[in-house]
């Protein structure tokens, strides 16, 4: 696995592009795990970016000769509202872009905090912890809720911020990704584990 320096330097590398091109973003996956809830090693970097096609080739241009990616492969990501990715040439972390393409997604980016990583001086966009439930919740459903890692995650997440939890919030958006049934589900059996039942 990465070492979190190496980490650190690659999301700093993509994150100045994007200021730079004035390009709205923010970290999700297990970066923003790691800052709302319990460290993971990890060897990529998830990403929302609201990306057009002219900022796009401008990313690229300017991260070219730090990353190895495909710019036809962002443009028809960006097309059809998938992702692609960006490896770095030295450490070999990927970055996942998403597009920002959906009304959760632009709620996501509005709420995004600003995070200074240990020893580093930059700021990070980093989606606050109940998007990050949320997302984690629809990545979990879209695998057929098969992945240990990403149920582990979540329990965590919901466990460590269930004072924090803006629960509200996060029942709103839930409906419309499709995962009101699985957040409940989790948030049971989390009270279950509380209360020894």
């Amino acid at each position: 696995m990465a070492e979190v320096s190496d980490l650190a330097d690659v999301v700093e590398l993509v994150v100045a592009s994007l200021d730079r091109q004035h390009v709205g973003y923010y970290i999700t996956g297990s970066v923003a795990g790691a800052l709302h809830g319990e460290f993971r090693a990890t060897n990529d970097v998830d990403l929302v970016a609201a990306l057009d096609p002219t900022s796009v080739a401008l990313v690229f241009r300017d991260l070219e000769a730090h990353f190895i990616g495909d710019e036809e492969q962002a443009r028809r990501a960006i097309a059809t509202s998938s992702s692609f990715n960006l490896i770095h040439n030295e450490s070999y972390l990927k970055v996942d872009v998403f597009p920002l393409d959906s009304a959760f997604s632009e709620s996501a980016l509005t709420r995004a905090i600003s995070v200074t990583l240990s020893g580093r001086s930059r700021s990070i966009r980093v989606c606050t912890a109940e998007d990050l439930v949320l997302a984690k919740l629809r990545w979990y459903r879209l695998g057929d809720e098969q992945s240990a890692v990403q149920k582990r995650d979540l329990k965590n997440l919901l466990r460590l911020n269930a004072t924090r939890l803006d629960m509200a919030y996060i029942r709103h958006w839930a409906p419309a990704l499709g995962v009101t049934q699985l957040l409940e589900r989790f948030v049971r059996e989390g009270d279950r584990e509380v209360s020894g039942g």
